[in-house]
């Protein structure tokens, strides 16, 4: 196995803390992973359909972000999989023809879908589709009112959301230091 050891190797190393005790037994670090690689999969495909929903409806420049942060997990993977020796177009090539062309294809064609709606727009001044949608401030204070709002719900939200995360964890904690250890008659 070919592993460098740059400044950036040793940042993804600590970035993806693959030795930490909490990613569990080799079984539970595999199924780790494929639920990582499923969610970004998730992640992907859901920034592709946003970029053609957004381009269907007129707007440019969001869809071409949508895809280039797509491409990230994308361009990671076979980054971080080239620096450690594995070529993973000999992976994908191991694999059925059919399923990889499947792949290839699905991506493309939402991509050539994405495009020509983005070349549509930019050619005739609209999106294929209409929609507006107009809010009427009533006073100067009400749009301040409304982002400070919007940014209080959004700060209690993630404090809360860590907190629960938190208890979660907490609570396994305390269940497994309850739990005999495996061997335990007692």
């Amino acid at each position: 196995m070919n592993h460098k050891h740059s400044t950036l190797d040793r940042a993804a190393e600590r970035l993806i803390d693959i030795d930490n005790v909490s990613h569990g037994d080799e079984r539970e670090r595999a199924i780790y992973m494929e639920a990582s690689t499923f969610g970004m999969t998730l992640g992907i495909w859901g920034c592709f359909f946003a970029s053609l929903v957004f381009a269907i409806f007129g707007q440019i420049l969001l869809p071409v972000v949508l895809i280039s942060v797509a491409m990230i997990p994308s361009y990671g993977t076979l980054w971080f999989a080239n620096r450690r020796g594995v070529n993973t177009l000999e992976l994908l090539s191991r694999g059925s023809y059919r399923s990889g062309l499947t792949s290839a294809v699905s991506f493309a064609v939402v991509l050539l879908l994405t495009l020509a709606a983005i070349i549509y727009s930019a050619y005739f001044g609209r999106g294929l589709l209409q929609f507006e949608v107009t809010f009427e401030v009533v006073g100067d204070g009400l749009a301040e009112v409304a982002v400070q709002g919007a940014l209080i719900g959004a700060g209690v939200g993630a404090v809360l959301g860590v907190v629960w995360v938190a208890l979660i964890i907490r609570g396994h904690k305390k269940k497994r230091y309850k739990e005999p250890a495996p061997g335990d008659d007692t």
